[in-house]
Parts: C-alpha cells; sequence; structure tokens
C-alpha cells in the first residue's frame, strides 16, 4: 500500500525536517499498529521508491553518477573523459555487495555524505529497503530515449535498426502531440474547464 507521495520542483533543503516527521509516524505505526475500529494491523516499511537523485538525497550518500555512487555494490567507478565531457565508468561486475551493518557502520568510504534519518527506522534495511529500479532514469531516459535519438539521427547500424525519415517523423510528433495525457483535476475531467 502506498502511503505518501511527494514532489516538488526541487529537493527539500533540509533532509532531517524532510524525514524526522516521517520517521517517527512510522516508528510509531510499527510498534502500535494501525487500528481500525476494534482491530490492530500490524504495519511495517517495506521500502521507499524513488528516483536515482532522490534515493541518494534520502540515504545521504553520493549522487549514482559519482565515483562511489553504487547504492548495492562497493564498486568505485572511475573518471573517464569523452567528446561530450566526462562521465563515471563503473566497470566491476563481482563487486563486494553493500550492506545495512556496513552502511550504517560508514565502512564505506566516499559513499557517504551525512546521516539520515531513515537510519533510525526501526527494522528497515538501509540497502534493501531503498530498491534501485525507477523507470523514469533507467528506462525513458536510458534506454528509450538512446533508441530514439539513434532512429532519429541515423547513428545506428542500418541493418539493426531503421532510420526514420522526415516524414515519419513529422507523423509520429503529430500523434504524440494530439495524445492526451492524464490529469488530476476532476473539473478538467468533466469539461467544466
Amino acid at each position: 500500500m502506498v502511503i505518501g507521495c511527494f514532489g516538488g520542483s526541487s529537493k527539500p533543503a533540509n533532509l532531517e525536517e524532510f524525514l524526522r516527521p516521517l520517521v517517527t509516524e512510522i516508528n510509531n505505526l510499527q510498534q502500535t499498529g494501525l487500528r481500525f475500529g476494534e482491530r490492530v494491523i500490524p504495519f511495517r516499511l517495506r521500502a521507499f521508491i524513488a528516483d536515482s537523485p532522490m534515493r541518494a538525497f534520502l540515504k545521504g550518500t553520493v549522487n549514482f553518477n559519482g565515483l562511489h555512487g553504487c547504492l548495492k555494490c562497493t564498486a568505485v567507478g572511475m573518471s573517464v573523459r569523452t567528446a561530450k565531457g566526462r562521465k563515471v565508468v563503473i566497470d566491476a561486475v563481482n563487486a563486494p555487495p553493500r550492506t545495512d551493518a556496513g552502511f550504517r557502520s560508514r565502512a564505506y568510504n566516499g559513499h557517504h555524505l551525512g546521516c539520515t534519518p531513515l537510519e533510525e527506522i526501526t527494522n528497515f534495511d538501509m540497502i534493501e529497503g531503498v530498491p534501485v529500479g525507477d523507470r523514469l532514469h533507467l528506462i525513458d531516459e536510458g534506454v528509450t530515449k538512446k533508441i530514439l535519438n539513434g532512429m532519429i539521427d541515423n547513428s545506428f547500424n542500418k541493418q539493426q535498426f531503421i532510420h526514420w525519415l522526415p516524414l515519419q517523423r513529422k507523423v509520429v510528433s503529430a500523434f504524440l502531440e494530439k495524445s492526451r495525457l492524464p490529469f488530476e483535476n476532476k473539473d478538467e475531467l468533466l469539461g467544466y474547464n
């Protein structure tokens, strides 16, 4: 069950202020459960789901594109110069995994930027409880973006992908512009706006 969804134009200025009320409430709920009339249902926090930049912010760690940015293993990246600037490349495939105990004891030099109130949540695993896998950054802005750009600028091997001609690009763009996106305003849905 989703218990909260937060959004905004920027990250919160203060992690402690942002998370402290939530951590207090989660610990209270885990101790007392959820009461529905006479019935008490046990409560346990399973996971925080967030995009890559927010995961690092919530955990008080370097960003995913930092040298020590992997949230799941202890691999250390290396900075390489490319035609478009610099990027971090992590080429280790057998690096030891990060553990909750290692995270809490600050065993990972270069990974932590500071402390996070999330560490005070009872029975919460700081590694397994913050899964990596948001669709926006991994798929939409990663793979899909590369495939579409390759089809548009013809940078793929011609035997593997079809290049879009200018007319095809116009047809696809027109279709996307006409597509209706979801919205939450009830009045718009009913046609009152």
